[in-house]
């Protein structure tokens, strides 16, 4: 029986299936000469209006818990604090809305590849691919091993560090789709 870690590489390795051509609206010369006004000769905008945008992006907060989602990425990096090697895992975290239909929430989880934060590290992919050889761990593969799981994502709420008036939400554990608590 192959193992999970093997099965993800034989999958990643077959062709990606064609997509269906997407249908193009009917042409409406009236509302494509409206359109070139703003554009520049390759179809795109050569003004942008950015008085009204926020300094910083603006991230609902949702309420801690455990939510369902999935890893959208998974990238090979270093810290811009301390400049170690780290994995920052970019997530989707399904969240209810009050009318009972969800939307996708993006949350960041970071490992570290160095010091203290190895067993935090060791422990998410442990959670995640209890068959992984942690011997011969490489990194950069990350993202192809573990890109498009199905995760359950133990989410808090802290106060934001630049303005600790605000709060921001925090990604406290990553675990397997199955796992339903902590150990």
């Amino acid at each position: 029986m192959a193992t999970r870690t093997q099965q993800r590489r034989r999958n990643a390795s077959k062709p990606a299936k064609a997509k269906p051509p997407e249908e193009e609206e009917p042409f409406d010369a009236d509302e494509e000469a409206e359109d070139e006004e703003d554009e520049d000769e390759d179809g795109l905008p050569e003004v942008f209006d950015l008085s009204d945008v926020p300094d910083q992006p603006e991230f609902e907060v949702i309420p801690p818990g455990i939510y369902d989602g999935v890893i959208e990425e998974v990238r090979y990096g270093e810290s811009q604090s301390s400049g170690n090697p780290m994995l920052t895992w970019v997530l989707q975290a399904d969240v209810e809305k009050e009318d009972g239909t969800f939307r996708q929430q993006t949350l960041w989880y970071h490992t570290t590849l160095s010091g203290g934060g190895l067993s935090r590290t060791k422990r998410t992919l442990m959670r995640l691919d209890p068959e992984l050889d942690l011997s011969e761990f490489a990194p950069a593969e990350a993202n192809e091993l573990f890109a498009g799981e199905r995760v359950r994502i133990k989410v808090g709420v802290q106060p934001d560090r630049e303005n600790p008036r605000e709060k921001r939400n925090t990604v406290r554990e990553l675990l397997a789709e199955e796992e339903d608590e902590l150990d």
